[in-house]
């Protein structure tokens, strides 16, 4: 089976991040005892053909990767947040803008992918989600746009100021949440071999805005090495 996740993220990206703030990774030292990870919209409707949505081979790729951040966290007692992006009857109108930029067609489709009793709004098979984590529905592209995601009420009281994303995709809900987030005030960081995006070029353009201005993008095993260094809770 061929590889289909994507490349690394370019040399001369990396050496403008250094250009700019005189290091490769601006949140290398982050508190692994005020961290999070937080795994973007890994549902079948964004991840399986057979669903017909928007099926993303990279972030299937990623799910191994995925699953080895959510075991290390779970076991140095951090905690592991699963977005599900939803569809329903509210958000049509309360969100019309977007289902016009659509298209009705596509907005069907959205719609009869992502209901909540759809096959496609729930999360991958694959993905090693345990009853300790939190699953938390996510009304827009953002998880921190106000109301419409719980996610941000849970972080503060857990002493959170860090957070680790990964998912799909890459260029909208995973770029969107880290946009948001880093205006809030958190640590952003990208795992970048642990996101996806439908193209190479959408993946890496993506990276490259949110490591330059927004988050710092490091490889899933810079994040590991920095929590098992802490050692189990």
């Amino acid at each position: 089976m061929a590889d289909m996740s994507h490349p690394p993220l370019p040399d001369a990206v990396r050496a403008a991040v250094r250009a700019r703030y005189g290091r490769d990774h601006v949140h290398a030292d982050f508190d692994p005892a005020s961290v999070a990870l937080i795994v973007v919209d890994m549902q079948k409707a964004f991840l399986r053909p057979e669903i017909g949505y928007v099926p993303c081979a990279a972030a299937r790729a990623a799910i191994p990767v995925i699953n080895r951040l959510a075991a290390t966290f779970r076991k140095a007692g951090q905690p592991v947040f699963w977005l599900q992006n939803i569809h329903d009857a509210e958000m049509q109108e309360s969100w019309a803008g977007m289902y016009a930029m659509h298209g009705e067609e596509a907005s069907a489709a959205r719609a009869r992918a992502l209901s909540p009793d759809a096959p496609g709004f729930a999360l991958d098979d694959a993905l090693d989600v345990d009853p300790a984590d939190h699953v938390l529905v996510k009304r827009r592209y953002s998880a921190f746009f106000p109301g419409g995601c719980d996610l941000e009420s849970m972080l503060g009281p857990a002493g959170i100021d860090t957070i680790v994303l990964a998912g799909t995709t890459t260029d909208v809900c995973v770029e969107s949440t880290a946009r948001d987030a880093m205006m809030r005030d958190y640590r952003v960081i990208i795992a970048e071999d642990a996101t996806g995006a439908l193209t190479d070029a959408s993946h890496h353009n993506a990276l490259a805005a949110m490591a330059m201005h927004f988050a710092d993008v490091m490889p899933a095993e810079m994040v590991l090495a920095r929590i098992q260094k802490a050692g189990p809770a």
